[in-house]
């Protein structure tokens, strides 16, 4: 009984909200940051546009892999380009093209949900793009300029 016990304390420790919402269909309070692009491409090869947001490392690692879809709460759907630097945890970083936006926005805390994949294959083509033959689902609602 006292190994059963500690075996429940130590997985409860460990799994915290991010462990438990990491996957697709689950929400998490993350912090986001205004992304103003300064290198022609990102981690994934994309030029930087709107639409695109960096994710930081723990989350790469977790599976919020390049191709996916996450739900931003009041701002709307974002692909995942790119990859903060090191010192980043549980944050986001949305592009905007300009500096004043970038501003304007800020640093914000919000709900965000990592979105199913609808296949094995990552997603395709930028922001907005559709598989020929499907339903378009949800589009990208926000945009900063």
């Amino acid at each position: 009984m006292r190994y059963f016990t500690m075996g429940l304390i130590v997985m409860f420790m460990t799994a915290g909200p991010l462990g438990r919402s990491a996957g697709a269909g689950g929400s998490v309070g993350l912090t986001i940051y205004a992304y103003i692009p300064h290198c022609p491409l990102t981690a994934s090869g994309q030029t930087p546009k709107t639409g695109m947001i960096a994710v930081s490392r723990d989350l790469h690692a977790k599976g919020w892999g390049f191709g996916r879809r996450v739900a931003i709460s009041g701002l709307g759907e974002f692909v995942i380009a790119d990859l903060m630097h090191a010192r980043h945890a549980r944050s986001i970083d949305i592009v905007f093209q300009s500096h004043d936006r970038a501003v304007w926005f800020g640093r914000q805390k919000r709900a965000v949900e990592l979105l199913a994949q609808t296949g094995d294959r990552p997603a395709r083509g930028g922001p907005g793009a559709r598989s020929p033959g499907k339903a378009p689902g949800r589009q990208l609602a926000f945009a900063p300029e």
